[in-house]
């Protein structure tokens, strides 16, 4: 069962992929050309649907991808798992968050996404503490976890520092 939702998750993030490249082509201000990059040239015109399209379709990626190559011995780390999304989902709506900011989207719009990160990132900190004093420890989790976190962190702190994207 758990290869047939795997394999359900990669079809969805083939048509969340063809859903973006077909809009963000759509959507550019050229001519349709055979230019790869139309898509993301054009990202943030069409803003939040077409970041959410292309973050949905990396969460599809990811997720059957994961499906398909776990483990069956792959037991423990719990809270581990949930500090590794909690790190996909705080990069997530920074990503989406910075499309809005450099696309000229509207401020309310881009301020909950980018709040939405800093709460994440707030409770990032908090599962990695219980994730590391968890057992049985899921290390291969934490080690994946903390790092993406980190990213995210260390993204939040740069949008702080520096301001948004001109």
């Amino acid at each position: 069962m758990r290869r047939v939702i795997g394999i359900l998750f990669l079809m969805g993030a083939l048509a969340l992929t063809f859903h973006f490249a077909v809009w963000g082509t759509a959507h550019a201000d050229a001519a349709p050309t055979a230019d790869a990059s139309a898509p993301f040239l054009s990202l943030g015109r069409n803003y939040p649907k077409d970041a959410l399209t292309l973050v949905g379709a990396a969460w599809c990626l990811v997720a059957g991808l994961a499906l398909l190559l776990r483990s069956d011995a792959s037991q423990g780390g719990t809270i581990a798992f949930f500090h590794l999304l909690n790190g996909r989902l705080l990069v997530s709506m920074l990503f989406t968050a910075y499309v809005g900011a450099k696309g000229g989207a509207e401020t309310k719009l881009v301020g909950v996404f980018f709040l939405t990160a800093v709460a994440q990132a707030a409770l990032g900190l908090l599962l990695m503490i219980f994730a590391c004093f968890e057992k049985p420890k899921g290390i291969g989790k934490l080690i994946v976890g903390s790092a993406v976190y980190l990213f995210g962190v260390v993204m939040t702190v740069m949008v702080f520092v520096w301001g948004a994207p001109k």
